[in-house]
């Protein structure tokens, strides 16, 4: 689980038959899973700037990505794994390219998986970055907007409409 400075990051997943399914949690704590400083030094040695800035920017972020397998069973549960693999060497590529991880990403997730799966089968994501500052970005694929809990209002709060971006 990340650690960022001024919040509590928890998460369950209670699997509706048992032992297995197709729900899944992955936490990216960039600082622990990625060697930021190797990148940024190589960034930099290259005269990349902006890819400097944006690994400087998640050195105070973490990521988390809800999944959503249809389904129950272990299969379900093989594909949630292979989503949380794929996901993480996806980050590793993204980091390199743009010091940040993008939609390009979930755009390539969504082909690989919608072309390996049967027509039966889907994923559905939310996946957000959380930073330090208090900033919340994310990227929901067929899933619910979060909702997010108000330190200011005491209480979780929906993220309205007028605070996301659509494509």
């Amino acid at each position: 689980v990340p650690r960022l400075r001024g919040f509590d990051i928890a998460g369950r997943i209670l699997p509706l038959t048992g032992l297995v399914g197709g729900d899944h949690i992955i936490y990216i704590d960039f600082k622990q899973r990625y060697d930021l400083e190797a990148r940024i030094a190589q960034a930099q040695a290259k005269g990349r700037r902006e890819i400097v800035a944006n690994l400087r920017r998640i050195q105070q972020a973490a990521g988390i990505a809800l999944v959503d397998v249809s389904g129950h069973r272990m299969t379900d549960a093989l594909l949630a794994a292979m989503f949380h693999q794929a996901l993480l060497l996806g980050a590793t590529y993204e980091l390199d390219m743009f010091g940040t991880v993008t939609k390009r990403l979930f755009e390539n997730l969504n082909t690989r998986f919608y072309q390996s799966s049967g027509t039966h089968k889907f994923i559905s994501l939310l996946y957000g970055e959380i930073s330090e500052d208090a900033r919340f970005r994310f990227v929901s694929a067929a899933h619910v907007l979060p909702t997010v809990f108000s330190r200011e209002h005491d209480r979780f709060m929906e993220v309205g409409a007028e605070h996301c971006v659509s494509f």
